[in-house]
């Protein structure tokens, strides 16, 4: 595709209402009634119209500019970018399965074909299931648009998930370690869908209420920061959720496919998160495991 194909058509006929977005270095996006301008044969959408205060600034954003008219650009952005439903679906009340520990591309095209809801990629080095963001590279692209791909970061977030966010390579940040609420919404303020692990010893009294927001309830595990293969009392968390109806939860901490049907039926959460009990070793998926764990689900 030619970059720089010229646009100044369409420009002037073009009806549009500022919208600003602008946070620090961000553009100010125009948006547009502009389905007939899309690229999603090449992975891109156009985004509106845009002006930089500072054009060079914008290039830690992944936009793409196509074209030029004056001081207006038209910006073409990862068709991810706002407005995917893939992830409103898996925070929906139905209850969703999220396979975490994902390290390879044949684990990760399988739990696509069965349409597993989500994937969990653990980008902490720590972790006996990380993933580099080279070895993402190899399979992340390629499930892209047919099973959510959820980035686990553990106090690395910023600005390892933001970059790999843009890149394509993850649809969902998730924020598994000490991160505050300022980094939840510094994540929240670009659009970037973000799931909050939390210990269950340690429920919030005031999660956000964004439409791009999950909170996971976890066992507690000190500086190992999940991952331990525990379960805790499930009677705690469906008051907390009883309190926050509006909240999608997810449930993990030693679910496997003998006590998934208890979780299910004690706390009815908004998706159960699995890495140990769905695996043969740590990063090694067991599908036999997966397999029951999908016929458990409503």
């Amino acid at each position: 595709m030619n970059w720089q194909h010229p646009c100044s058509i369409k420009i002037l006929d073009l009806l549009f209402t500022f919208v600003s977005l602008a946070a620090g270095n961000k553009p100010n996006i125009i948006d547009i009634l502009c389905d007939d301008l899309s690229y999603t044969d090449a992975g891109f959408r156009v985004a509106g119209i845009m002006f930089w205060p500072e054009k060079i600034k914008a290039a830690h954003t992944a936009s793409h500019v196509w074209g030029e008219s004056r001081e207006f650009f038209i910006a073409l952005v990862p068709a991810f970018w706002h407005g995917d439903p893939m992830h409103s679906e898996f925070f929906a009340p139905k209850t969703s399965l999220k396979i975490c520990g994902v390290t390879s591309l044949g684990d990760a095209r399988a739990l696509a074909d069965l349409q597993v809801d989500a994937l969990g990629i653990n980008f902490w080095p720590p972790s006996k299931r990380y993933c580099s963001p080279e070895l993402a590279r190899t399979f992340a692209p390629e499930v892209k648009g047919k099973i959510l791909r959820v980035g686990v970061f553990v106090n690395n977030a910023r600005p390892l998930a933001e970059e790999l966010f843009y890149e394509g390579l993850i649809d969902v940040v998730q924020l598994h370690g000490d991160e505050s609420r300022e980094d939840i919404d510094y994540f929240l303020d670009q659009n970037i869908p973000v799931i909050r692990a939390v210990s269950a010893k340690n429920l919030p009294n005031d999660p956000p209420s964004d439409k791009d927001f999950a909170l996971l309830i976890d066992t507690p595990a000190g500086k190992d920061y999940g991952g331990t293969g525990k379960t805790f009392d499930w009677s705690i968390a469906p008051e907390f959720i009883a309190n926050h109806p509006e909240l999608p939860i997810l449930l993990a901490g030693g679910l496997n496919p003998t006590n998934a049907a208890e979780a299910l039926a004690s706390v009815q959460p908004a998706a159960l998160d699995i890495a140990s009990g769905a695996e043969i070793s740590p990063g090694v998926k067991d599908f036999d495991k997966i397999n029951s764990l999908m016929s458990i689900l409503p």
